[in-house]
């Protein structure tokens, strides 16, 4: 019994690592994802959000592009942002200012697989992540192959660029005196029962 309530404790404090992916595409002069633009350079369209959870912080832990942000295509810049963080990342063949400058995509044929870049941002607790492509320049009908590093398959539209968020939610460490307040009736009860 013992082992299984330390086994339950052990679970209980994990933190499942996730990731969303966000694709955008071109569509006949017009860039589409949830939200429609006509052909523009500086887009800043807010394309998503990671929810925010009562209680918890967002961390995000890893960024990538996916898609035709090659060497001689794009660049495409995106963002996270929230009220405690606000960085951008980019790929492709300018020079445009990001807070990281992502290698390439690399090739198979005209499909491109991921580029990626660690970081380390935590929002405020039951803060929302707004996920927003600011910029776009260059399509070459390049598009997302193949899987990402967490083992999740693509195999998308040409003409199209995928956006890639590694994220986790971590929970607030509670204090001391609520720790004791919730091992203390379980350690007693675990006296009471080896006593029988």
């Amino acid at each position: 019994m013992y082992k299984l309530m330390l086994c339950l404790l052990i679970v209980l404090s994990l933190n499942p690592v996730m990731a969303t992916s966000l694709l955008f595409t071109k569509t006949g002069g017009y860039y589409t994802a949830d939200v429609v633009t006509t052909a523009s350079n500086t887009l800043n369209l807010t394309m998503g959000t990671i929810a925010g959870a009562a209680g918890q912080q967002i961390m995000i832990t890893k960024v990538g592009i996916g898609g035709d942000s090659r060497a001689d295509s794009g660049d495409n810049i995106f963002s996270a942002a929230c009220g405690a963080f606000n960085f951008s990342w980019a790929a492709g063949q300018q020079t445009n200012a990001a807070t990281y400058r992502l290698a390439p995509t690399t090739p198979s044929g005209s499909s491109y697989g991921f580029t990626y870049q660690a970081v380390s941002y935590t929002a405020n607790i039951g803060e929302a992540v707004t996920i927003t492509w600011v910029y776009h320049y260059d399509w070459d009908a390049c598009f997302t192959s193949g899987t990402d590093i967490l083992g999740n398959s693509y195999n998308d539209a040409a003409y199209s660029v995928r956006v890639w968020v590694q994220y986790e939610y971590i929970g607030t460490v509670p204090e001391p005196a609520t720790w004791m307040l919730l091992v203390l009736p379980l350690l007693a009860w675990i006296g009471y029962r080896g006593r029988k």
